[in-house]
């Protein structure tokens, strides 16, 4: 199921948003990833003890990637509940096409990747376009039927 987010969903996702302009990172790939990277070798650098929570972080750089992605796909955060469990996503408001922004830097950060926003966003606005172009093919043949 997939319903627009609430206000507070949409405030919270401003407010990490302002966190990255609070730090001078620009809403772009190159420069959330330059960050990303410096952040993720700081914290596997530390011993265990003294590693920092890295929950903030994560959905601040997941919301900048997810308004970068907004911004040049033209896509839209909903809420996708799946499984009994809900997660804020990009869509273009049907189940069909979700990307998880947040979830994909938090299942990278588990992992220790870096070096991977740039083209990852890239792959994804590809995928983007060409799905929300099949899908107007496919409504422009509807109306013309």
């Amino acid at each position: 199921m997939i319903t627009p987010i609430s206000d507070a969903d949409r405030a919270w996702i401003a407010s990490l948003l302002d966190e990255l302009a609070e730090r001078n990172v620009p809403l772009e790939l190159p420069a959330l990833e330059r960050y990303y990277d410096a952040m993720q070798r700081d914290w596997a650098g530390r011993p265990a003890g003294q590693r920092w929570d890295p929950t903030q972080f994560v959905a601040r750089v997941g919301a900048g990637f997810g308004a970068v992605l907004a911004r040049r796909t033209g896509l839209d955060w909903y809420v996708v509940t799946a499984d009994g469990k809900d997660s804020l996503a990009l869509s273009g408001g049907r189940a069909d096409f979700v990307v998880y922004p947040l979830a994909v830097v938090a299942k990278r950060w588990r992992a220790g990747q870096t070096g991977f926003l740039v083209a990852l966003g890239e792959e994804f606005d590809e995928e983007a376009r060409r799905f929300l172009a099949r899908a107007d093919a496919r409504a422009d043949g509807r109306a013309g039927a």
